[in-house]
C-alpha cells in the first residue's frame, strides 16, 4: 500500500470520528436495513428518530406515512434533533388506521427538538392530538407545518361534551419544578379541526418563555390560540408566562356552545399580543381568568387588527370575580384597530358592543379605534367593580346611534359618557377615514386629514424597535403616535407587499423583502450595525424594476446582537431606510450551506481566510481542494456526482468536518 493512500485513509477515519452532524433520509420505498442515506433511505420515521443523535437531521422524502412517532432522546443546545421534510418534499404523517398514543408527534421530557415543514392530518378520535409537547422540555421549535383534521369526531354536527377534546398543537407544562422554556411555534398553518372544548394552539401550565408567531389558525370549532394558567396542569408554577403572540392570522374560530375567542389569555402572565389579525371569530381577543387560583397579569395587547367578529373585538376581565373566576390586573390595551365587530348580536354572546370590560384592576385602554358598523347601539360595556381602570385617547365611531354602558349607567354620546364616567380624556367620536370599511381588510389610514394622526397619548411608551401593525412602518412618526394600529405615512418610496425582515436560518441571517412596485429604483443596500449607530453595507442588490421577492443572506453574522436595515436608493441618488431589525446570534459555529447542495456550497462562521477546504467522496478519496478561501467564497461542485460527500475545513489550525449531500 502506498504511503499517500495510508494518509488518505487516516484522514477519512478522522472525519468519521469528528462529524458535527448527520442527515438521514426516510422514504415510503425505503428499508430500515439501509444506511439511511438519500440514495438508500430508511422506511420508518420512528426508526430514524430512535437512530438519531444530537445535531442530526431526519429528512422525510415525499409521501404519506401512516405512523405515530415519539421522541425518546434529546438534542443539546446548539445541536438539536431536527425532524423535517426533505427540501421541497410534501411529507405527510397521516393518522388513518394507526393506534397507540393520542398524538401524531409526541415529545415528552425531551429537549432541543425541531419539527419543521411536515403535513399532519387525519387524527380522528377522543383526545386526538397533532403535536404534543409535555413535561420537562427546553428548546422546542415547531415551524412551518401544515396541520389539519385533528378532530375528536368526523361528524361536524356531533354533540359536544366537556370531555370532547382534540388539540392540533398542545403544550403542557406538567413539571412543577422544571418549566418548558425556549419554545417557538412559528409559521404553521393549523386549519379545519373539530376541537370540541379544546383549542387550535394551546400553551398550558408551567411554561416560561415562548413565542407563537406568524401562524395561520383557521376553521376551529373553538378558540384559535390559548395561553392558560390555573387549570391544575402543574402542581405548582401552573401559569404560562413570558410569551409573545405576534403576526398571527386567526380566522373563523367559532364554537357552537360558548363564545370563543380568536386569541385568548386565560390566566397567563406577562404576555405580549401584537400585530395579529383576528377575524370572523366570536370574541376577537379576550384577556380573562377563569380560575381563581391565579391572576392574569402583565398582558399587553397592541397594534392588532380585529374585524368582523361575531361579538366584541376585545373582552377583558374576570367574568365573575371573586365567586367563580379570577381577575385581570396590570394590563395595557393600546393602538388596536377594531372594525365591524359585534357583527351577530343574536349569536351566543348576544349584544356585546365593541369593547367589554368585566372585573379588572389597574387596566389602561388607550389609543384604540373602535368603529361600529352593525345595527345594535351598544359600543362599550363595562361592569361595575373594577378599580384603577383608565380609558383615554381612544377614537369611537359609528354612523348609527351608539350607547356607552359604563358601570351601571348608560350614555348615548361620547361627551355624556366622558362627563358621567370621568373617563376618555382626549378621546374622539369621528370617522377615522380608513381606506376600506366593508368588503375588504384594508385598515390603512386613507387621508392626511384623518383625526387619528398624531392624536394618540403623547406619553405613549413603545418598545425598542416596535413597528405598527399594518405595514411594519415606524410606530411613531412626527413625534406623536397615531390612534389605532396603523401609523400614517409610507416609510419607503418603493411600494412593498412584505417589508424588510431579518431572521436566523441555520447559522445565517436571512434578509428578505417583497416589492409591489418599483419606479425609479436603482438598488438596495443591506446595512448592518453592532450598535444601531455605526452602519456598514454588507450587500448591494440591484433593483428588479418590478414586483419582486428579494431574499439574501448574511453568511457571516456578528456574534451577539446586530441591527439590520434596508437602504433604498433611487436613480436620482435619493435614499430612504426601512425599519430596523434586531437579531441575536449566540454562536459563530461554522456551517455549510445549502445542504443538500446542487452546484455549489458556501461556508459561514469564520472571520478571515480559510486555509484549506477539501471535498472527499464517500470512499475517502479527495475530489476537490481549495486553498486560502476568503469569506463569501462560492465552492463550485457543478460536475460532481450526486451522493454523500465529506468536507474538511482547516481554519487557523482548527479542523472541522461536515457531511454534504449533493442532489
Amino acid at each position: 500500500m502506498k504511503f499517500g493512500l495510508i494518509l488518505t485513509t487516516i484522514t477519512f477515519l478522522f472525519f468519521i470520528t469528528n462529524l458535527t452532524a448527520s442527515t438521514y433520509y426516510v422514504s415510503e420505498m425505503g428499508n430500515d436495513t439501509n444506511p439511511g442515506t438519500n440514495s438508500e433511505p430508511w422506511a420508518s420515521i420512528q426508526f430514524a428518530i430512535d437512530s438519531a443523535s444530537a445535531g442530526d437531521t431526519i429528512a422525510i422524502l415525499a409521501g404519506t406515512y401512516y405512523e405515530r412517532v415519539s421522541f425518546s432522546r434529546s438534542g443539546v443546545a446548539g445541536m438539536p434533533i431536527i425532524l423535517r421534510n426533505a427540501p421541497g418534499a410534501a411529507a405527510i404523517i397521516d393518522g388513518t388506521g394507526t393506534g397507540g398514543q393520542d398524538a401524531l408527534i409526541e415529545i415528552v421530557n425531551q429537549s432541543f427538538i425541531e419539527i419543521r415543514g411536515l403535513q399532519l392530518t387525519n387524527n380522528i378520535g377522543a383526545d386526538a392530538q397533532g403535536i404534543l409537547v409535555a413535561g420537562n422540555c427546553q428548546g422546542i421549535i415547531i415551524s412551518n407545518n401544515n396541520i389539519s383534521q385533528i378532530s375528536f369526531t368526523s361528524n361536524p354536527s356531533a354533540e359536544i361534551e366537556p370531555d370532547s377534546n382534540a388539540q392540533p398543537i398542545i403544550i403542557l407544562g406538567l413539571d412543577a419544578d422544571n418549566a418548558i422554556t425556549g419554545l417557538l411555534i412559528e409559521g404553521n398553518n393549523v386549519h379545519d379541526c373539530i376541537t370540541g372544548y379544546s383549542e387550535g394552539i394551546a400553551v398550558n401550565g408551567n411554561v416560561d418563555g415562548f413565542e407563537i408567531v406568524n401562524n395561520k389558525v383557521s376553521n376551529m370549532t373553538n378558540i384559535g390560540i390559548d395561553i392558560i394558567g390555573g387549570e391544575g396542569t402543574a402542581s405548582a408554577n401552573d401559569q404560562a408566562r413570558n410569551g409573545l403572540v405576534k403576526d398571527n392570522n386567526v380566522q373563523n374560530c367559532v364554537s357552537p356552545y360558548a363564545t370563543a375567542a380568536g386569541i385568548y389569555v386565560d390566566g397567563g402572565a406577562d404576555i405580549v399580543i401584537e400585530s395579529n389579525l383576528v377575524t370572523q371569530c366570536q370574541w376577537g381577543i379576550e384577556i380573562g381568568c377563569e380560575n381563581p387560583t391565579v391572576e392574569a397579569s402583565g398582558i399587553v395587547v397592541k397594534n392588532n387588527f380585529i374585524y368582523d367578529n361575531d361579538d366584541a373585538a376585545i373582552a377583558v376581565g374576570g367574568y365573575d370575580f371573586p365567586a367563580v373566576s379570577g381577575k385581570v390586573i396590570n394590563t395595557i390595551i393600546r393602538n388596536n384597530t377594531a372594525l365591524g365587530n359585534d357583527a351577530i348580536p343574536t349569536g351566543p354572546g348576544e349584544i356585546s358592543g365593541q369593547l367589554v370590560i368585566t372585573y379588572t384592576e389597574n387596566v389602561e385602554i388607550f389609543n384604540n379605534i373602535f368603529y361600529k358598523t352593525n345595527g345594535a347601539d351598544l359600543m362599550l360595556f363595562a361592569e361595575t367593580g373594577s378599580s384603577g381602570l383608565s380609558l383615554h385617547h381612544n377614537l369611537y365611531y359609528s354612523a348609527d346611534p351608539v350607547e356607552f354602558d359604563f358601570m351601571g349607567n348608560s350614555y348615548t354620546t361620547l361627551d355624556a359618557y366622558k362627563s358621567g364616567a370621568m373617563q376618555e380624556d382626549s378621546s374622539k367620536f369621528e370617522d377615522p377615514l380608513l381606506q376600506s370599511i366593508s368588503g375588504g381588510v384594508n385598515f390603512h389610514i386613507s387621508s392626511s386629514n384623518s383625526p387619528v394622526i398624531n392624536a394618540g397619548d403623547p406619553n405613549t411608551m413603545i418598545s425598542p424597535g416596535e413597528l405598527d401593525g399594518y405595514e411594519d412602518d415606524v410606530r411613531i412618526n412626527n413625534d406623536t403616535i397615531d390612534i389605532g394600529a396603523d401609523e400614517f405615512g409610507d416609510l419607503l418610496p418603493v411600494t412593498y407587499l412584505k417589508p424588510f425582515s431579518a431572521k436566523l436560518d441555520g447559522g445565517l441571517v436571512e434578509l428578505s423583502w417583497h416589492t409591489a412596485e418599483e419606479i425609479g429604483n436603482d438598488r438596495f443596500d443591506v446595512e448592518r450595525s453592532p450598535n444601531s449607530i455605526e452602519w456598514e453595507t454588507i450587500l448591494q442588490v440591484p433593483a428588479k424594476g418590478r414586483s419582486f421577492a428579494y431574499q439574501q443572506y448574511d453568511a457571516s453574522p456578528l456574534v451577539g446582537g446586530s441591527y439590520y436595515r434596508l437602504k433604498q436608493i433611487d436613480l436620482d441618488g435619493s435614499t430612504s431606510f426601512s425599519a430596523i431589525r434586531y437579531i441575536v446570534v449566540k454562536d459563530a459555529e461554522l456551517a455549510v450551506f445549502p445542504n443538500p447542495a446542487k452546484d455549489y456550497f458556501q461556508i459561514n462562521g469564520w472571520t478571515n481566510e480559510i486555509n484549506r477546504v477539501k471535498l472527499f467522496d464517500a470512499s475517502g478519496r479527495i475530489q476537490k481542494e481549495w486553498k486560502l478561501a476568503k469569506q463569501g467564497h462560492i465552492f463550485d461542485i457543478e460536475t460532481s456526482t450526486p451522493g454523500l460527500y465529506f468536507i474538511q475545513l482547516l481554519d487557523g489550525g482548527i479542523v472541522k468536518n461536515f457531511k454534504l449531500f449533493l442532489e
